[in-house]
């Protein structure tokens, strides 16, 4: 019930820059662990004290000052009137929950408001092995132009362009229990009628 992250970000700087910071909250998952950064063919180190924003260097943290609070990744660099990619993996624990009759995965890829809109967005998510196409039901949230795609058992995507920054798209997959044996986030309720009235 878990889930590997693995986020490519393309920027396009107008002016000088050092800094880049991506927040999750914590909401609707255990712990994010193991967190990596880099360029393409420049890992970054993560450091405790960002003071001078080395580059090629970021920090991890959690914000904790509402509700479950938010984790915080940021990045260090120099970048001036240029196009940087930066690389962003971690780790998401019991983030399948569970129900009596189907699990469920419901995540927000890209949040809003932001500082920035965003050109073209593609997300990929693979999941166990083990499932016909017609067992899996996928749905998309945020600008109507965008597309969700059922590739087959395992695969599925999402994509949009012209995101502004105060939109969000998030993907919402249910799928047969025995694909996460291991899964420990229980809701101990039926639940799939409830979703497929919700998206309808």
């Amino acid at each position: 019930g878990s889930m590997n992250v693995r986020e490519t970000r393309v920027l396009d700087f107008s002016g000088d820059f050092s800094r880049y910071r991506r927040q999750i909250p914590h909401y609707g998952f255990g712990n994010l662990t193991d967190v990596k950064v880099s360029e393409p063919n420049t890992p970054y180190t993560l450091i405790q004290n960002p003071t001078g924003r080395p580059e090629n260097r970021f920090t991890f943290s959690k914000d904790k000052t509402s509700g479950n609070g938010q984790f915080i990744i940021e990045l260090f660099f120099h970048a001036k009137d240029q196009q940087k990619t930066f690389i962003i993996e971690y780790h998401v624990t019991d983030v399948v929950q569970l129900h009596n009759d189907v699990a469920e995965f419901y995540w927000k890829f890209i949040g809003a408001p932001r500082s920035v809109d965003i050109d073209k967005m593609s997300v990929a998510l693979l999941l166990p092995v083990g499932a016909q196409s017609d067992e899996i039901k996928v749905w998309g949230h945020g600008p109507l132009k965008g597309d969700v795609k059922k590739i087959n058992g395992s695969e599925l995507s999402w994509h949009t362009t012209d995101l502004p920054k105060n939109r969000f798209l998030e993907g919402r997959v249910v799928f047969p229990l025995r694909l996460v044996p291991q899964g420990r986030n229980l809701t101990h309720k039926d639940a799939l009628a409830s979703i497929l009235a919700q998206e309808q």
